[in-house]
């Protein structure tokens, strides 16, 4: 009995080595990009229709926190539209970013966070992108690098 007990624990314990690594290859610092001005306002109020979850903003500050049930949160905050090197500054360019926020989302939750990403795109456009130096993986529709 014992040593069932070993192998219980042992078969468990890799299957939470498993989970771990699949968490690990999914990226906690992203962007949101749009070719429209959007606003942490019209985030919220595509948002707003959305049970279980909460939403802050801070307007001057551009910065929305979506609190997802117990799920964990996706923050938001906006920026100018310049991320400071020319390859980056190219990328922005040839997908017509008019607004970008750099995006934090909780990763033990990422299927929550991307139904989150994907109510935002299929209603105001977008799309989400890894703060990659090849911006990869896209949520949405971008223009290749």
């Amino acid at each position: 009995k014992l040593n069932k007990i070993r192998e219980s624990k042992s078969a468990s314990s890799n299957v939470l080595k498993e989970s771990k690594s699949a968490r690990s290859n999914i990226l906690k610092e992203w962007f949101y990009m749009n070719n429209k001005e959007i606003t942490v306002r019209n985030i919220k109020e595509i948002l707003d229709s959305i049970d279980n979850i909460s939403i802050e903003i801070w307007d001057e500050a551009a910065v929305i926190e979506i609190q997802v049930g117990e799920f964990g949160t996706l923050e938001m905050e906006g920026t100018e539209t310049s991320l400071g090197d020319p390859y980056s500054n190219d990328f922005l360019k040839r997908n017509n970013v008019a607004s970008l926020y750099y995006v934090t989302i909780d990763v033990d939750h990422y299927v929550e966070m991307k139904k989150i990403m994907e109510k935002i795109i299929n209603t105001v456009g977008g799309f989400f992108c890894a703060d990659t130096d090849n911006f990869m993986p896209v949520v949405g529709e971008c223009r290749a690098n």
